[in-house]
């Protein structure tokens, strides 16, 4: 759990092309922290202020060309 602010990070084995959102339960993008070309074996850091988002669960989505994945965050104040 977070109180607002965090720091989501991704290494990809080989380079492609990224897209990394928080969204909402429902899917909805609340943000786009990065789109663009991802270096192979470089580690990406992106840091999110969800301090003005209510309480609740919510997610994070990579997408490469290859697959999405989603990792669920809390934020609890």
């Amino acid at each position: 759990p977070t109180e607002g602010l965090s720091i989501v990070s991704f290494k990809l084995s080989e380079e492609d092309f990224v897209t990394l959102e928080v969204i909402d339960i429902e899917g909805r993008q609340l943000k786009e922290l990065f789109s663009g070309q991802a270096a192979a074996e470089a580690e990406f850091r992106f840091q999110f202020d969800g301090t003005g988002l209510p309480n609740g669960v919510y997610l994070y989505r990579l997408t490469t060309t290859k697959e999405i994945i989603i990792k669920k965050f809390l934020i609890a104040k």
